[in-house]
């Protein structure tokens, strides 16, 4: 074999990475062939050494197809896999999250923060209103929508304003299915009460030492106690009906 030949091979992998990337960014192209053409990069990114030019490439290819987020989300994975310092990558990702907002993407906006969450340096530093509008979304974009919450709290809490407004918008369609960990519960749940979220830890109160009392409300006493009320007007198990009506003595008290 050639001295030169992993090099050779590299070039070729190289290229065709920025082929792929050019045809996946091609204005009006179909979404299926800038699906198949995001696989590739993404595919070839793994085989291919860092590198800033091909990076800027995938980056470039995913502002042409903002509209379309599947393809949008292979082409990010790919870039970052291409950063040499994906730190680097914290600033034009921000911008693709604004871009993406400002032009009613927030599928998008959905799939960019996930991934942005993945990159040292992110402190979840976002406007509330990204937050606030992805909430619109729906089908396969809320599963990455429930993903990112669940990522963003255990990585960073619950106290973002945008968060929040995502975990009232979603309470009652999530909470009921246990996707989250307790852990995960609690702290939305403690930064912004709900009726769905009093329900969600009541039925797994055998999970839990001391109840939701124990948890940190702030100065919200008023919502607290109006969200368990609330709570305790559906339709309940006995067992959990019970176990509201315990907190929610308790919480009179207070």
């Amino acid at each position: 074999m050639p001295a030169d030949a992993p090099y050779a091979l590299w070039s070729r992998l190289a290229t065709l990475l920025r082929d792929a990337a050019r045809l996946a960014g091609v204005p009006g192209t179909c979404w299926p062939v800038r699906g198949r053409a995001a696989r590739l990069c993404r595919m070839l990114a793994a085989q291919v050494a860092p590198d800033e030019a091909l990076c800027a490439d995938v980056m470039g290819a995913a502002s042409a197809c903002v509209e379309t987020f599947p393809v949008v989300q292979d082409l990010l994975l790919s870039a970052l896999e291409l950063a040499p310092d994906p730190a680097r990558l914290l600033l034009p990702m921000l911008r693709f999250c604004r871009q993406a907002h400002d032009a009613g993407h927030h599928d998008t906006v959905v799939v960019a923060l996930l991934e942005l969450l993945d990159i040292d340096g992110f402190t979840g530093d976002v406007p509330a209103a990204w937050l606030v509008s992805v909430c619109s979304v729906d089908g396969e974009a809320d599963y990455w929508l429930r993903r990112l919450v669940r990522r963003w709290v255990e990585l960073l809490g619950a106290r973002h304003d945008g968060i929040r407004a995502v975990v009232r918008d979603r309470a009652d369609v999530w909470f009921p299915t246990r996707r989250f960990r307790l852990d995960v519960l609690r702290a939305m749940h403690a930064s912004e009460p709900t009726a769905a979220g009093w329900v969600a830890l009541a039925s797994r109160r055998d999970e839990m030492n001391g109840g939701p009392l124990g948890l940190s409300f702030g100065e919200r006493h008023a919502v607290v106690v109006a969200t368990l009320r609330e709570a305790l007007l559906r339709v309940l198990p006995a067992a959990t009906h019970a176990a509201l009506e315990g907190w929610l003595t308790a919480l009179s008290q207070c």
